[in-house]
Formats: structure tokens, C-alpha cells, sequence
């Protein structure tokens, strides 16, 4: 980065202005190489990226001067007003920036910022310099966060998407501009609520096709009754009516890999049709197949961990274990590329099973689809408070400001909930694939705010997405 003829702007204090008080005489980096911290196999469960590389943080030096003045008071407070910039650098409830710019570049469109988080100065104490009231070899040394930060860019504006992945309705919007820089830009998600009472988000980005939604009544063979239901993904469900205190089968569905590798959460949007509820399981078995609709072969099959059906969130003196729709989370799958591409040889097809049983009493179960949710780049989990957000509200979701936050009907903030994961960074756009950011939302259960349902498939948000680019 060149920084003759620049403008250096510190903590607000313009370093280089032509005719300006202060001039920078030299300016140096001082930074030691990146650090490379590769990730655990499955550091990707709690959102993170499978190798992380950790870069340290920045160091500068500069060496500047202040022009002479036209009296020692000036002086003074031309050099006042430098060290109460670097002590601010040490004051918690400041954010100091140190800011470059080309002289060249008027309309400040490839202007860099960097955090300061620390700052030294070094002043000379020739008393000739002062005695012509001017200063030289002033010296200063500033360590900074990782990244020179770019413009901030609106990149998505106001797309509208729906709780739902099938023929008319998507989930997800399209990157479709380019994400320049380095490192991953940092990003704000602002999610406006159109309709329904929402309370918690998951997140995720990915590179490529759309993940997999499988809708179960296009299951293969004679598993459980079919069902017209408008309130479901594909306008249809697959009922189980009587399930036993053994595993029941409530049959597989099959994907080809092909644009299919990686590593995925499983949600299953299900319904226990018992009023009470509470005594419903359900759990995955997924694996590979050589044969579409077949389920997972012997040697392959991992078994998920069984999970309760109920709301995530409930109160049992409501009595509303039952009969409302959730999004149950079954653990993840793996069918990442380094898993099961081995010697020039992928599978055919991977299959999901999925399996229920009752403890006691008179047990039905309904099944919408099971939503493959990508884990390979991004996730996050946001929420989890009853009554959240409420029409006409926007949550936004900030790896800038390094928080989640709601705000309400009249851009207030009203509150800060609590996020599970990573917030979402964006990687620079890659050469090849469709960069994608997915939602699934739940809601809260009218008139209670005691029970979390999923979101209805028709409840609808508008997505925008600002990022801040990162250059090393």
C-alpha cells in the first residue's frame, strides 16, 4: 500500500492535509507473518470453518512533524490534541480508527480503516525545534486489529423470502455480487419481519446448489398415508398413525451425491398429533446407497441420537406438548467430499432414514420434510426469546458491530438475544459456485408466549445484507 501523497487520519485527526498542521514523513509496517491454526474435524458443529488461519495483528510506524505555528500555544495544543488521540486508544469505551486514502481517490471510494488497539508516541526534546515552534521526528507506534477494513457495501437489498424450500417458495438469496478483499468481510444480516411473531433464526451460508429439502410424502413405497395439508412445505405431509414403544421405520429418502457433498444439520418439521404429546421420538440414520430409495447400506449407517418431539421451548401446564408443528433438530450428517470421495470413487446416492417410537400411551406422528441445513461455511443460531420479534421488526444479525441486536417498528433497539455459533462472515466471492445464505425461523405459539412452534411456511421476511470488505 503506498502511502505518498495519502491522507493518514487518526482517531479523527488528519495526519497528511495539504496546508494542515501535521505531515507524515514516513510511514513503515511492521507486522510478522500469519499464523496457521487448522480446526478439528468438526470445529464446523459450532459454526466455525474447518482451518482457520489466524493472521496477528497489525503494527505501524510513523514518523511526522507539525509544521511550525505561529506561537508556542499552538504549539502545544497541536501536540495536546495528538497524545489525547493515543490515550484514547486505551480508554474501553472508545473505538480510535486509523484511516488511509489516496490523495488521488476524491470520492473516498477505496479508503481503508483499521481498529486501533494500542498506541505509543515518542516526542523530541530539542529545545531549538520549540523555540521555532515546530516539532520533527515525532514518533508513533500503532498496533491494530488483523485487517485494513474497506466501504461499507449493501450487497443484497430488501429480498423477500419465505420459512420454506419447495416449488413456489425459496429460503435463501442469492450472493450475486462480488465480495471483494482478503479475508472474509465482515457482514450485517438485517432480517425484517413482514408477518408472524418471530424467535429464533438459524443461519448458514454455503457455495453451490441448494441443500437438500426432502419432502416426505414423495416418499417411495407404502410408508405410513399421504395427506393434503396447505400448512405444509409442498402443500402435503406423510402421517404415521400408530407408533409403537419399538423403533418404527417411517421409510428413507435418497439424494444423488452430485453437488450434494458436505456436512449438514438435519431438521425435521413434525407434528405430534397427541394433545398432551411428550412420549414421541424420533431419530436419523443416514449413510450411502447404491440404489435410489433404498435405505443406508449396513457398513455406512450412523445412527442420530433419539430426540423428544415437543416445542423447543414449552410449558406443560399449557398442555401444548402436542399438536403444533417443530422444526427438530437431529443432529448432522456428514457427507462431505473428503468423507466419501476415496481413490477417484463417490458414491451414488446418500439416504436418510428416519425412525419414531412412543414411551406410553396413544402416539401419532405427521411429517412435512426434513431440511438438510449447511454446516461447511457459516452457520448461527439467533433467539430463543418468546415473543422475539414481532411484525414489522428487524433483527439484525452484525459481524461489524460484533453483536445481534433487534430493532423496533421505529428503528429503536429494543433488545440483544442471545447467538449460538459464529456471527456470519462472507468469504470473497469464489470462482466457481452460487454463494447462498439460508434461513429457518421459528415462532412463537398465539396467545402464549411459553411455547416456540416452527415458523409457518407462508410467514415472510425481507433480507439485506451490508458487508465491510477486508484487505491484509
Amino acid at each position: 500500500m503506498s502511502w505518498k501523497h495519502a491522507d493518514f487520519i487518526l482517531g479523527g485527526l488528519d495526519l497528511n492535509a495539504p496546508g494542515g498542521d501535521y505531515v507524515v514523513t514516513a510511514f513503515e509496517e511492521m507486522t510478522s507473518p500469519k499464523e496457521v491454526i487448522w480446526g478439528s474435524g468438526d470445529v464446523t458443529h459450532e459454526g466455525r470453518a474447518r482451518g482457520d488461519v489466524g493472521y496477528p495483528n497489525k503494527t505501524f510506524t510513523l514518523t511526522l512533524s507539525i509544521r511550525p505555528q505561529d506561537d508556542t500555544s499552538s504549539l502545544e495544543t497541536c501536540l495536546r490534541d495528538l497524545y489525547d488521540v493515543i490515550t484514547a486508544v486505551d480508554d474501553e469505551e472508545n473505538t480510535v480508527w486509523f484511516v488511509h486514502r489516496p490523495a488521488a481517490d476524491a470520492t473516498w471510494t477505496t479508503t481503508r480503516q483499521i481498529r486501533v488497539l494500542h498506541a505509543d508516541g515518542l516526542v523530541p526534546t530539542d529545545q531549538k525545534m520549540w523555540k521555532s515552534r515546530h516539532l520533527s521526528a515525532i514518533e508513533l507506534r500503532l498496533e491494530c486489529e488483523p485487517a485494513w477494513r474497506g466501504t461499507e457495501t449493501t450487497i443484497v437489498d430488501g429480498v423477500t423470502i419465505h420459512n420454506a424450500n419447495d416449488d413456489t417458495r425459496d429460503n435463501y438469496v442469492d450472493i450475486s455480487n462480488l465480495v471483494p478483499g482478503d479475508l472474509p468481510a465482515l457482514a450485517r444480516i438485517e432480517c425484517l419481519s413482514l408477518d408472524g411473531n418471530f424467535t429464533a433464526w438459524r443461519i448458514a451460508v454455503a457455495t453451490g446448489n441448494a441443500p437438500p429439502c426432502l419432502e416426505w410424502e414423495s416418499l417411495s413405497g407404502s410408508w405410513g398415508a399421504q395427506a393434503n395439508d396447505a400448512s405444509c412445505s409442498g402443500g402435503k405431509r406423510r402421517d404415521f398413525s400408530s407408533c409403537t414403544t419399538d423403533w418404527q421405520s417411517c421409510g428413507q429418502m435418497t439424494f444423488t451425491t452430485v453437488g450434494n457433498f458436505g456436512l449438514y444439520r438435519l431438521f425435521a418439521r413434525v407434528y405430534d398429533e397427541a394433545a398432551a404429546g411428550g412420549n414421541l421420538y424420533l431419530r436419523a440414520r443416514w449413510g450411502i446407497t447404491s440404489t435410489a430409495n433404498n435405505p443406508p447400506e449396513a457398513d455406512s449407517e450412523v445412527i442420530g441420537d433419539q430426540v423428544q418431539v415437543r416445542p423447543t421451548r414449552y410449558n406443560t401446564a399449557l398442555d401444548i406438548n402436542g399438536q403444533i408443528w417443530v422444526d427438530l433438530p437431529l443432529g448432522s450428517a456428514d457427507f462431505r467430499y473428503n468423507t466419501w470421495y476415496i481413490d477417484s470413487r463417490r458414491p451414488a446416492y446418500f439416504s436418510i432414514k428416519l425412525e419414531a417410537k412412543r414411551t406410553s400411551g396413544t402416539e401419532g406422528l405427521r411429517i412435512d420434510r426434513l431440511y438438510l441445513m449447511p454446516l461447511d461455511e457459516a452457520y448461527c443460531f439467533v433467539g430463543r426469546t418468546a415473543g422475539l420479534s414481532y411484525a414489522g421488526e428487524t433483527l439484525r444479525v452484525s459481524s461489524i458491530a460484533d453483536k445481534a441486536y433487534l430493532l423496533d417498528s421505529s428503528g429503536y433497539i429494543r433488545l440483544f438475544p442471545p447467538v449460538e455459533g459464529q456471527l456470519i462472515k462472507l468469504a470473497p466471492t469464489p470462482d466457481i459456485g452460487t454463494v447462498r445464505l439460508y434461513f429457518l425461523w421459528e415462532e412463537q405459539y398465539p396467545p402464549t408466549q411459553s411455547v416456540i412452534q416452527s415458523g409457518g411456511i407462508d410467514r415472510r421476511m425481507t433480507v439485506t445484507v451490508v458487508i465491510v470488505p477486508r484487505y491484509l
